[in-house]
């Protein structure tokens, strides 16, 4: 895969990611809420999921640094705003979004692995 098509994938990734967590976080959570439907909490952490798988293939899209630094910059930030919802009043801080976190960066960085691995 050249470097433009790798480019155009993780782009593509990226907005993805961005819809699909902008429907959860808008759209689902409160229909799920409105209609009374338990879903274990699920619905409620995809955004943090979703912001940063996407935000991983981003920021490695233009990346000079090592992807793995990069993206474990990008998912310590995350994870740093979730923990400082403990002190804003506004937010709720839950440990499933730092699960959630972690899953989306785990699973971004075995995708970008596996894509350098068969430009070899």
């Amino acid at each position: 895969m050249t470097i433009k098509n790798e480019n155009n994938l993780y782009l593509t990734f990226f907005f993805i990611s961005a819809i699909l967590g902008f429907i959860f976080d808008i759209g689902v959570r409160d229909w799920l809420l409105q209609n009374n439907i338990n879903d274990f909490g699920i619905v409620g952490t995809l955004p943090s999921f979703f912001i940063t798988f996407g935000s991983c293939f981003l920021v490695v899209r233009k990346s000079k640094v090592k992807h793995a630094r990069v993206m474990i910059a990008i998912s310590t930030i995350v994870i740093i705003d979730e923990i400082s919802q403990i002190w804003r009043n506004n937010k709720t801080f839950d440990y499933l979004d730092l699960i959630a976190i972690i899953i989306g960066f785990s699973l971004a960085l075995t995708i970008v692995k596996l894509l350098n691995a068969k430009q070899i």
